[in-house]
């Protein structure tokens, strides 16, 4: 996963995007970690079902124009 995201996020940036977002389940503690390494910030969170069952979903957000991506 962090090989692909790495691309994603260097494409992005050379495409002009200026942030990119996510939502993933925080029970997706592994996935989770991934993103906030390469420096996703958590910006909300709701909850979702799934399943019958409830879950909280993390808002996940990058910035791509600040210098310390």
């Amino acid at each position: 996963m962090r090989p692909a995201m790495n691309k994603l996020i260097q494409i992005a940036k050379e495409k002009g995007v200026e942030f990119l977002t996510d939502t993933v389940p925080e029970n997706r503690e592994r996935a989770l970690k991934v993103f906030y390494d390469l420096g996703f910030k958590k910006i909300g969170e709701y909850k979702s079902k799934k399943f019958d069952k409830d879950e909280i979903v993390a808002e996940i957000e990058k910035k791509l124009n600040d210098k310390q991506c």
